[in-house]
């Protein structure tokens, strides 16, 4: 009467750990108590790049028409947005999938997949969100000039649709299948500093720290380094906050 009382979902969960840690089969006796082996790293290389975007279906055409300055940016014309202080948009254009696509290509499917989701959610729900955070362009005028990083009167970016794949392969296994390799992916890194939810830290805080573990990580020393790729939004905070990172640490 005076001992601990049991309850029956704890003496159930008892006898059900006993039932499971107590079996006494070859397949749990070779499993039970052995660690898993550690995996070796390895290196892994890029052997497949994909693009869709409104200047370009492929890498080529996209980088050429980027250098020469070429925009895709135009009018928004899939809905009505007359309410709206900001109605440009870069929308990809003259696509069709099966022109593209050929035996065991997945490039295109992956990025028209893609790019179809940004075309269905990203331009209404993001035109309204981001225009509610003051972040888009308002040169509806000029669209083709809108969107100008690093410029005195920049204002804004602009919304678009388009994807970019990589495709990640193990050297070796690409060196067997005899790939064609564009680069090497030597390491990484993530932060998030929670500073703001779209205000960036005013001394680049999270990004200095995420430059520093990813040249860590892959060993490469800062003077090395010769392209960064910025994130570059052509919001007057944005583009501030984006530099100072860059020469603290490069």
């Amino acid at each position: 009467m005076g001992g601990p009382v049991e309850s029956h979902r704890e003496k159930e969960g008892t006898d059900n750990e006993k039932q499971i840690h107590g079996c006494g089969c070859a397949t749990c006796k070779g499993s039970h108590g052995k660690k898993k082996p550690l995996m070796k790293n390895r290196r892994v290389v890029v052997t497949g790049v994909g693009v869709l975007s409104p200047i370009g279906h492929d890498p080529y055409t996209f980088y050429s028409n980027l250098l020469e300055d070429i925009s895709g940016i135009s009018q928004i014309e899939a809905f009505d947005c007359s309410e709206f202080p900001s109605r440009i948009a870069g929308k990809p254009r003259s696509f069709q999938l099966m022109d593209h696509v050929k035996y065991n290509d997945t490039f295109y499917i992956i990025s028209w997949k893609s790019a179809g989701y940004d075309a269905l959610w990203g331009i209404r729900l993001g035109l309204g969100g981001f225009t509610d955070c003051g972040a888009l362009s308002q040169r509806n005028s000029d669209p083709t000039r809108a969107s100008r990083p690093w410029d005195m009167d920049r204002d804004g970016f602009v919304i678009g649709e388009g994807s970019g794949v990589l495709l990640l392969e193990e050297l070796e296994q690409a060196k067997k299948r005899k790939a064609k390799i564009y680069a090497e992916f030597l390491g990484g890194s993530f932060t998030s500093d929670a500073y703001h939810m779209i205000e960036p830290h005013p001394e680049g805080s999270g990004v200095v720290l995420c430059m520093e573990k990813a040249l860590a990580h892959s060993g490469v020393k800062r003077e090395d380094v010769n392209y960064i790729n910025a994130h570059a939004v052509s919001t007057p905070a944005g583009d501030l906050t984006n530099t100072r990172p860059f020469c603290f640490e490069l």
